[in-house]
C-alpha cells in the first residue's frame, strides 16, 4: 500500500481511539486536527509533542489534592517551592463546584455549563503561576477570576503584605470566589493568618477604573484578549512596571512593561482559552462618560471633625481670636445682625467658602419638600427639651413640625436612642427624654451657660461648642469685643426653632438628622452656611442631591434648575457642580420644563460648557481606544521560527 494515503477505515478507527483517549480540554485534540488537516510549524509540534505527556502521565488519575500536585512535579508543570507550597494550599477541590468534585483531581478543564464558566486544568494553573512569579508583597490582579483558585494561590504567594484583586463579568463567579476563599480561611488557619488580603467584584476589565488603573505589579488573565485591545490592560500596571499574563490568540504570553514604558513579551506555551468579554468602542466611551457624570453628582463628604474642633484654643485653626479675625470672617457685618436681610458679601470659612444669602428663605421649589426624605445618614433629630416656651408666635419664615411632618413625640427608647419627644418648658428635658445639650460632647460638659434666642423661644447650649464648631461663634466669642461674653445670642428672625435645635444637634453629635425633609434641610443649609460649619454644608448638600438623584424623572428635571439657583446663590461649588451635571445629562426634559426659565444666562452657559466638555471626552476616549503606533506599539506576534 502507498504509504502516503492509508484506508479510510482504518483512519476513522484511530480518530475515534484518538477521541475516547484524548478527550481533554487542553486543546490537543484538536490541534491533533489541524496537525493532520493543514500541518503546524515545528516549534508548535514541538509543544504539542510536549502536552501528550501531560496527558500520559494523567491516565492514572489521583485521588486528593497532594497526589494531583505531586503528579505535576512529575511532569514538570511545577518547579519552584513556592508555587509547590500555594497550590498545596489551596485543594482544587475546594474551588470546584459541588457537582463537579469527582473532576476536581483530574488534570483536565471543568466546564460549568449551568454558569457559563470555565475552570482550567491543573497544569495550566500551574504554569501561569510559575510564569507570573508572583513575590512576596506583590499586588496582583485577577482577571476573570472564575472560581477564585488563581486569586487564592497568588494570595498565598503575596504573603500578608501584599493585595490581591479578583474581577469578573459574571456575578455567579464573583459570589462563588467570594465563598471558596471565605471558607478556605475557615478551614486553613495559615492561609486565614498569612495569605495576602483578597476583594473581589463585577467588573469588564475593558471599562477604565480608577480603582484598578496603575495598582499593580502582576496582572493574571484567565481568558483570551484581542490583540488589539491588549493595550487597555497595561495601564492597570504599576508606573514602575509589571508583568501580565495573558492567552492571546493561540498563545499564553507573558509581557513585561518596564519603568521607562516599554514593553517586551515572550511566549509561554500554546493554549486554548475562552474569550474575554469585549464592549465596543461606543459601550466603553458611554461607560466611561456615565461614571464621570455619576462623579460629577456626588457631593463628598469631609471626615467626621468632632474631635478635632474640640481641642484647646491654642490649637484650634480657623477664624481664631480677636476682632481682626471676626472682621475676616464677617466683613460685611457690624457685630451679629439681627436679621439677616443686610447685604453681605462671603462667608469666610474654613476649607468651604460660601457666599451668605441676604435673606435665608426657601429656594427650592416647594414641591420637593414633598418626597420623603431618606433615612440612615444620620441620627434621629433630638427632642426640642431644651426649648424655653416664651409665647406661641412662630416667625413668618418659619417651617413648623406640621410642615415637616415630624413625629409629635416620642421618649428615649430601651436601647438608648434618642427619638422625639414634646419640648419642655423648664429646658430639663422633661422625664425620660434628654436636651441636646446633654447628649453627645455635651453629656461631660455640665450646664449649659449661654442659650439661643429666637422669637418665641430659647435653646441652651455650651459657648465652647459653639466657639469650637462653627466659624461665626468663634470669631464673636473670641474677639475680645464687649459682646464677647453675653450669654445670650439672637438668632435671625428668618431661623426657625426646628433649624437652630437641628444646627445644635449637628454641632453637639457631628451627624446631621434624619427625617428632615428637603425643605427642612434647605433652611439648615441657610443656617449652615450663616454659622460657618463646612461640614454640615456639605451634608446638607448630599442630602438634596441624593433627595433629587431618588426623584421621578419628570419631577426631577423640574426642580433640578432651582438646585442650581441654590447653589449659586450661597456659593456651593459641590452642589452647582453637581447640579449642572444634573441637568445636562438630563438637558431634553429639564429644558421643557418650568423650571428652565429660572436659569439666568450664565447658569445657562454653565450647562452648554458642560455639554460642550464631554462631546470633547467622548471624542478623546474614542482616540485612546486605537491601539499605539510607533515606538509606543505592543510587540506583535513572533514568528514560531
Amino acid at each position: 500500500m502507498d504509504p502516503d494515503h492509508e484506508d479510510p477505515r482504518q483512519g476513522r478507527d484511530r480518530d475515534a481511539d484518538d477521541e475516547e483517549r484524548n478527550e481533554d480540554v487542553h486543546g490537543n485534540r484538536r490541534r491533533r486536527a489541524r496537525v493532520a488537516a493543514e500541518g503546524i510549524p515545528l516549534e508548535g509540534l514541538l509543544r504539542l509533542l510536549a502536552g501528550q505527556r501531560v496527558i500520559i502521565e494523567r491516565r492514572d488519575g489521583a485521588s486528593n489534592n497532594e497526589e494531583l500536585v505531586a503528579g505535576l512535579k512529575r511532569t514538570g508543570m511545577l518547579q519552584s517551592d513556592p508555587v509547590i507550597h500555594a497550590m498545596l494550599s489551596v485543594p482544587r477541590g475546594s474551588f470546584v463546584p459541588a457537582a463537579y468534585r469527582d473532576e476536581a483531581w483530574v488534570d483536565s478543564p471543568i466546564r460549568v455549563e449551568e454558569d457559563d464558566f470555565n475552570i482550567s486544568a491543573p497544569h495550566m494553573h500551574a504554569q501561569m503561576l510559575e510564569s507570573l512569579e508572583v513575590a512576596p508583597g506583590d499586588r496582583v490582579l485577577d482577571v476573570g477570576c472564575g472560581c477564585g483558585f488563581i486569586a487564592a494561590a497568588t494570595a498565598v504567594l503575596a504573603g500578608r503584605n501584599g493585595v490581591v484583586v479578583g474581577v469578573d463579568t459574571k456575578p455567579v463567579c464573583v459570589n462563588l470566589s467570594k465563598d471558596n476563599v471565605h471558607q478556605l480561611r475557615g478551614r486553613n488557619s495559615e492561609f486565614a493568618t498569612n495569605a495576602a488580603p483578597i476583594t473581589f467584584f463585577q467588573h469588564n476589565i475593558f471599562i477604565p477604573s480608577l480603582r484598578l488603573k496603575g495598582n499593580f505589579n502582576k496582572i493574571c488573565v484567565g481568558a483570551t484578549c484581542p490583540e488589539d485591545r491588549l493595550h487597555l490592560l497595561l495601564p492597570l500596571l504599576e508606573p514602575g512596571g509589571g508583568k501580565l499574563l495573558a492567552p492571546v490568540d493561540n498563545d499564553l504570553r507573558l509581557y513585561t512593561r518596564a519603568a521607562d514604558g516599554t514593553v517586551k513579551h515572550k511566549l509561554v506555551s500554546s493554549v486554548r482559552f475562552s474569550d474575554l468579554e469585549v464592549p465596543s468602542d461606543a459601550q466603553i466611551a458611554l461607560a466611561v462618560l456615565q461614571a464621570e457624570r455619576d462623579a460629577h453628582m456626588t457631593v463628598e463628604v469631609s471626615p467626621p471633625s468632632l474631635e478635632q474642633d474640640m481641642q484647646p484654643e491654642s490649637d484650634v485653626k480657623g477664624c481664631g481670636g480677636g476682632f481682626m479675625q471676626m472682621f475676616s470672617c464677617f466683613s460685611s457685618f457690624n457685630g451679629l445682625s439681627q436679621s439677616p436681610g443686610a447685604a453681605s458679601d462671603s462667608l469666610a470659612v474654613p476649607e468651604t467658602p460660601v457666599a451668605r444669602s441676604s435673606k435665608p428663605t426657601l429656594s427650592f421649589s416647594r414641591s420637593l419638600g414633598s418626597t420623603e426624605a431618606p433615612a440612615g445618614d444620620g441620627d434621629e433629630l433630638l427632642p426640642p427639651a431644651a426649648v424655653v416656651a416664651a409665647g406661641s408666635a412662630q416667625g413668618a419664615d418659619e417651617v413648623s413640625d406640621e410642615d415637616l411632618n415630624l413625629p409629635d413625640s416620642a421618649s428615649a427608647g430601651s436601647d438608648g436612642d434618642l427619638h422625639m419627644s414634646d419640648g419642655s418648658s423648664d429646658g430639663s428635658g422633661g422625664s425620660g427624654s434628654k436636651a441636646i445639650w446633654q447628649t453627645g460632647l455635651g453629656s461631660g460638659l455640665g450646664q449649659p451657660d449661654c442659650e439661643l434666642q429666637g422669637e418665641g423661644w430659647t435653646l441652651q447650649a455650651h459657648k465652647k461648642v459653639l466657639k469650637g464648631r462653627a466659624a461665626h461663634f468663634r470669631a464673636r466669642l473670641s474677639s475680645g469685643m464687649r459682646d464677647a461674653h453675653d450669654c445670650q445670642h439672637k438668632v435671625p428672625e428668618g431661623f426657625s426653632h426646628r433649624t437652630m435645635q437641628s444646627l445644635l444637634h449637628y454641632l453637639y453629635t457631628d451627624n446631621m438628622p434624619v427625617g428632615l425633609e428637603p425643605a427642612a434641610v434647605v433652611q439648615l443649609l441657610h443656617a449652615a452656611a450663616y454659622y460657618g460649619t463646612p461640614r454640615l454644608i456639605e451634608l446638607c448638600e448630599a442630602r438634596l442631591m441624593t433627595e433629587l438623584l431618588s426623584m421621578p424623572g419628570p419631577a426631577a428635571a423640574a426642580e433640578a434648575p432651582h438646585l442650581l439657583c441654590l447653589a449659586d446663590e450661597l456659593g456651593l461649588t459641590q452642589l452647582r457642580r453637581a447640579a449642572v451635571a444634573f441637568i445636562a445629562q438630563n438637558y431634553n426634559d429639564v429644558q421643557a420644563g418650568d423650571g428652565w426659565v429660572s436659569l439666568d444666562k450664565c447658569q445657562v452657559e454653565a450647562v452648554a460648557s458642560h455639554l460642550a466638555a464631554e462631546m470633547m471626552r467622548v471624542r478623546q476616549l474614542l482616540q485612546d481606544l486605537e491601539p499605539p503606533s510607533g515606538a509606543a506599539a505592543i510587540p506583535k506576534r513572533r514568528s514560531w521560527w
